[in-house]
């Protein structure tokens, strides 16, 4: 098998897009600022990493090919690792009708639902009359 696996999370990426795109959001700036939107798609990223052995060695591989890659004296020493391991991470955002990019792991974004929510004042208000 491959180094870079054939994992490829479409499974996981048709769930987010059946289940957001539409759907108003608001998302909570670090500093302070408060921003609705509507979710026009979701994009799916992949990251991979590997220990680092396999990192060394293909740093030096890339560096041999390319002049964009330096390598040092320790790149050329073999690292002892105890299991060599390569992995793949999805990394999902949101795309507003704007354009704008959302990171779903980092950014502080929050989904609006229906109206059906205890919050919303018909819901608070009914409460109180029964």
């Amino acid at each position: 098998m491959s180094i870079l696996s054939s994992i490829t999370f479409d499974h996981i990426i048709e769930g987010y897009k059946k289940d957001l795109i539409g759907r108003e959001f608001v998302y909570l700036s670090e500093y302070g600022s408060t921003t609705f939107g509507v979710v026009k798609d979701v994009i799916l990223r992949i990251n991979h990493n590997f220990d680092d052995e396999t990192s060394r060695r293909m740093k030096v591989g890339i560096a041999a090919m390319s002049t964009k890659v330096n390598i040092d004296e320790s790149d050329l020493v073999e690292k002892i690792v105890d299991r060599r391991w390569s992995g793949t991470f999805p990394y999902i955002s949101i795309i507003s009708e704007t354009g704008n990019v959302y990171n779903l792991e980092s950014d502080k974004l929050f989904f609006l639902g229906e109206k059906n929510s205890f919050f919303f004042e018909e819901n608070i208000e009914k409460d109180r009359i029964e």
